[in-house]
């Protein structure tokens, strides 16, 4: 692997002091070496001269499957989304619709700055819609969380008051040496909860987690975390996702208990159903949410679009709780934590990635500040100007586990890409077809 060395960069580290500085980062080996206001080393040399430097981001919740469907469920509301992608269209995919799905999701996460994608995958429909999903991840060359959920085959069975087994194909699937081959994809699993289930059911799936060794993640509503909490489930190990309503007294049982949260703002405040992102109460009960963007089936699958919404969603709170002026602000700094070093703890890997510290895996992004939309802005200014303003088209350099993905604002593997896309294609026309053929 060649080694890289970024020069003049404007670096926002998102280590614990937040340290911003002018200068150069050496990595070697897929690892960062050294960082410095100007480092001297035989290596390609990237220069980042009007370019911020940060973690690549970190997408704690996405159903990937879904990405060949974009845009079909956009204005839905949670009911019409779960009835027309799910219902209609999940027992319809096949293991290629599944990987079609995968590759273009994770590909284009990765080219619009997100180098960590929790793939939350409930289309265990068969071990060949597994493996297909599994194998996508890692043709993507993204750093992949896959987490292993239920079938999309009599979807209402597993969605409402379910008494059916956890698929059990998982076993099986650790054993595969995709999980050693490069050592970008890790595995988890993704699990009903009360709010989808009885509480001796949610137990004896995180038990079974437990049994393999592994995180677990959720989704949860209002009720979801006390029964957790009351029944003695609730751990570090497992990552709540949205958490719109639930109570400020089950928001201090997460903090007790230091389970994460994924909160998907943009999505959340689309899809009525959901409720507002209460992150201003989550930082009330000293939690830090990581960001997750969920379904591209109704909203962008960028990071930027997110962070936005994240912001927006400060607002939304005082409108959806107006007695609650009070709850502390937030502000783009923050947001970018959320948006890297916290979703790289949600998913346990906080030790490797998340943020720019010698030692952890070079996974980083160069954002050009000089593009007509950012620029001009002072040092002081650039975590808030990309907040607020950039976009995928302003990610320069994508390096992920030391290498280079992106460079000068293109595809370093165009053939991929056009793949990606191509299989993508097939796989809609063949989905829409099937719902006309059964007409």
């Amino acid at each position: 692997m060649e080694d890289l060395l970024i020069k003049n960069g404007f670096i926002l580290t998102q280590d614990e002091n937040r340290r911003e500085l002018r200068g150069d980062l050496l990595i070697r080996n897929g690892e960062i070496q050294e960082i410095a206001s100007c480092i001297e080393a035989d290596a390609l040399c990237i220069d980042a001269s009007g370019c911020a430097v940060l973690p690549g981001f970190v997408d704690t919740h996405r159903h990937t499957w879904q990405t060949a469907l974009r845009g079909m469920a956009a204005g839905d509301d949670l009911r019409g989304y779960q009835t027309k992608i799910q219902g209609r269209f999940g027992a319809r995919f096949t293991p290629e619709d599944v990987y079609a799905g995968n590759l273009l999701g994770a590909y284009s996460a990765g080219q619009s700055g997100i180098t960590t994608l929790c793939d939350e995958s409930h289309v265990q429909n068969s071990p060949a819609h597994t493996d297909a999903a599994v194998q996508a991840l890692f043709d993507s060359r993204i750093r992949a969380v896959f987490d292993y959920g239920w079938p999309s085959v009599d979807a209402e069975k597993w969605l409402r008051n379910s008494t059916l087994e956890h698929p059990r194909y998982i076993e099986e699937l650790q054993k595969s040496r995709i999980w050693k081959e490069g050592q970008l994809l890790s595995l988890q699993m993704m699990l009903r909860g009360p709010k989808m289930t009885s509480i001796e059911m949610t137990a004896k799936d995180i038990a079974y987690a437990r049994s393999l060794g592994l995180r677990s993640v959720m989704h949860v509503s209002g009720g979801s975390v006390a029964a957790l909490y009351s029944a003695g489930l609730l751990d570090a190990d497992i990552t709540l996702v949205h958490c719109c309503s639930c109570s400020n007294e089950e928001l201090a049982m997460i903090k007790a208990s230091g389970a994460a949260i994924s909160s998907s703002p943009n999505l959340e405040l689309n899809m009525a159903g959901l409720g507002a992102p209460p992150i201003r109460r989550f930082l009330s009960a000293g939690i830090k949410p990581s960001l997750s963007i969920d379904v591209e089936t109704s909203v962008s699958g960028d990071m930027f679009t997110t962070m936005r919404a994240a912001l927006l969603s400060q607002t939304a709170e005082e409108l959806y709780r107006p007695g609650e002026l009070n709850l502390p602000k937030f502000s783009p700094r923050d947001v970018l934590q959320f948006a890297t070093i916290e979703g790289a703890r949600a998913c346990g890997l906080g030790h490797l990635v998340g943020s720019l510290e010698v030692g952890k895996r070079a996974d980083l992004i160069l954002i050009d500040m000089e593009n007509c939309n950012l620029a001009p802005v002072d040092d002081e200014f650039v975590p808030d100007v990309v907040v607020a303003s950039a976009h995928p088209g302003n990610v320069k350099q994508v390096i992920i586990d030391g290498k280079i993905v992106r460079s000068e604002g293109r595809a370093f593997d165009k053939d991929l890409e056009s793949r990606a896309v191509n299989l993508a294609r097939e796989s809609r026309k063949r989905l829409r077809d099937s719902l006309l053929e059964q007409i």
